[in-house]
């Protein structure tokens, strides 16, 4: 079930960080990451996340 649309036919979903700047020392560390970290997104929005992050 992607996170952002709500819905999950005919999608590829994906797991994302939600820091996608990559900004975060924490979240980048294995050692500290937790999985409220991380949120399901269908290819289609991670792919148009990534154009802006």
């Amino acid at each position: 079930m992607c996170g952002a649309r709500g819905n999950s036919e005919n999608t590829q979903i994906e797991v994302d960080h939600k820091d996608g700047r990559k900004d975060d020392l924490r979240v980048s560390d294995l050692n500290t990451q937790t999985f409220d970290d991380f949120q399901a997104l269908c290819k289609a929005c991670n792919d148009k996340k990534r154009q802006i992050c």
